[in-house]
């Protein structure tokens, strides 16, 4: 599929320049987010990275005030800058959850979307959801995919649609080719005989249609 499933950037290739040579760190943040930008999944995971590095830096910081030795500097400009990378990175923490949170929402309005009420054209999803970037719905819808969460579906981009495969209903096929076996009254069918009477000697006598025989008492012919 054409919707990026890793980051840019490898996560262990960010903090190590962050730590070693932090100019480099952030550009590479910056390039990275970037690329991200249409991929809603990659940006969660970005929020989470750039979050915990901030943390973590916040607090090593803050302990660099503690052990600091007052007599030379103050520690309060560290504190401070220490408390703002702590607080910069709970914020991204909790903007991963709620990003998160939005996307499985949307994953929801676009099952709803595309199985009941038959909307399979990606810009039309867009217009339904209110979203003014095609390509992130192209690559959500992607992911879903990616994921099994559309059954019996995929994503064309380029024809900018959703196609559904409906399985064949072999059932039905099988009623409508399926002989009947009802049971139908056939010409073969033995009437039922008449009742006659002699002509010789008017004993009564059954024949059936067609037939003639001999009456049983003047053997006379019943016709």
């Amino acid at each position: 599929m054409s919707s990026r499933e890793k980051p840019y950037i490898h996560n262990v290739v960010i903090v190590l320049f962050l730590i070693f040579f932090f100019p480099i760190g952030f550009l590479l943040i910056f390039i990275r987010y970037s690329k991200h930008k249409y991929h809603t999944h990659l940006r969660i995971i970005d929020h989470r990275l750039y979050g915990k590095c901030l943390i973590v830096f916040g607090g090593l910081s803050l302990l660099s005030s503690f052990s600091a030795d007052s007599a030379e500097s103050s520690p309060f400009p560290l504190m401070i800058v220490s408390g703002l990378f702590l607080f910069l990175g709970v914020r991204l923490l909790r903007k991963s959850n709620k990003v998160k949170s939005q996307m499985k929402a949307r994953y929801e309005q676009y099952l709803a979307l595309i199985y009941e009420q038959g909307i399979t054209s990606i810009a039309n999803i867009a217009f339904k959801m209110q979203l003014s970037r095609k390509q992130v719905v192209a690559n959500e819808l992607e992911r879903m995919a990616y994921l099994g969460l559309l059954p019996n579906a995929s994503v064309d981009v380029k024809a900018d649609m959703v196609i559904v495969h409906h399985p064949y209903n072999n059932a039905r096929a099988e009623r409508e080719l399926a002989p009947s076996y009802e049971t139908k009254p056939t010409s073969s069918a033995r009437p039922q005989p008449k009742q006659v009477e002699c002509p010789n000697c008017g004993a009564p006598g059954q024949l059936y249609s067609g037939e003639s025989k001999e009456c049983e008492y003047c053997r006379s012919m019943l016709q």
